[in-house]
């Protein structure tokens, strides 16, 4: 079925490409116009991005159907990212939004500080909860990976939340855009404005839906993966090891092993991290007594063999 429906689209794609590039061939004026990519603004350069990479995105998806060749995770992912940012920039520069953004340039600070503020205090009782879950630790404990979570979550709560008010946008905004696009469509096609400008003009609006539509189709299926608890649960493991454990296993008595790590607690404890295949690390709390040394063997360490009456 999916091999199907993946043919149908790919068909109505592949003609209306064909067709566009016929026509573009048949008219000397829009053919002198692609070739002056230099003369090209900011909106025709994110359109033409934008088309790029939907256009490797069906190939890559083909590909992946038809001869079983998977794109790298990395690969795929910066793939869906540069998509979603020419589409982004597209409506940006569609709307001119800039223009309309710089009167209210210091209101919107102030709000991005409040935003700011919200997100990452979330982020950090989200880092708590992670620490407790995967560690089983208590949070206070390891103030280091606290602060490392935190500043990690802050971005990814954000992308949640932005893709969450995408989402419920594109949905009208999608209609409208579609909406207008005929209108101007009909006007056209009435008599009542027949210029090269009503053409172009209907054709962005139209360009606009599908960007919208994409970006907000690419900014859920990112925000799904980086909810996957496969995707998470690995990383944050091994990112409360690497903030908080940092001593050898031989500071508690244990033989050193490649990768396991500890850090201390109070009460003559401490937290091992055990390296893990499956799940990154594993944690768990023992008792901790480390070796004190004597003042004369602290004395004999000291430069120039000072002894204890020269202290």
């Amino acid at each position: 079925m999916h091999e199907v429906a993946l043919l149908v689209i790919f068909s109505m794609v592949f003609s209306a490409v064909l067709g566009h590039v016929a026509h573009v061939l048949g008219t000397p004026e829009k053919l002198a116009w692609y070739l002056q990519v230099r003369q090209w603004k900011a909106q025709e350069f994110f359109l033409a991005l934008f088309i790029a990479g939907v256009g490797l995105m069906f190939i890559a998806t083909g590909a992946d159907y038809w001869f079983n060749f998977k794109l790298s995770s990395g690969v795929a992912l910066s793939l869906m990212l540069g998509t979603g940012l020419a589409a982004l920039g597209y409506l940006w520069s569609f709307a001119d939004m800039t223009t309309k953004v710089e009167p209210h340039f210091t209101a919107l600070k102030y709000v991005g500080g409040v935003v700011l503020v919200i997100l990452t205090t979330y982020s950090k009782v989200y880092s708590d909860a992670a620490i407790a879950e995967l560690a089983g630790l208590p949070p206070q404990a390891l103030p280091a990976s606290q602060l490392f979570l935190t500043f990690w979550l802050t971005p990814s709560l954000g992308l949640v939340v932005l893709a969450l008010a995408v989402g419920y946008l594109a949905i009208p905004g999608t209609f409208l855009l579609l909406g207008y696009g005929i209108y101007v469509d009909i006007k056209k096609d009435r008599g009542k404005d027949k210029d090269s400008k009503s053409t172009q003009a209907s054709t962005k609006y139209i360009a606009a839906c599908v960007a919208m539509s994409f970006f907000s189709i690419l900014l859920l299926t990112l925000v799904q993966g980086l909810l996957g608890q496969d995707f998470y649960e690995k990383r944050l493991r091994k990112a409360i090891a690497y903030s908080s454990f940092h001593l050898p296993a031989s500071y508690c008595g244990l033989p050193n092993s490649e990768g396991v790590s500890i850090t201390m607690l109070t009460g003559n404890r401490a937290g091992l991290a055990i390296p893990d295949q499956v799940q990154g690390y594993t944690f768990s709390i023992m008792s901790c007594k480390p070796k004190l040394r004597s003042p004369e063997e602290v004395a004999a360490l000291l430069p120039g063999k000072q002894t204890l009456k020269n202290l």
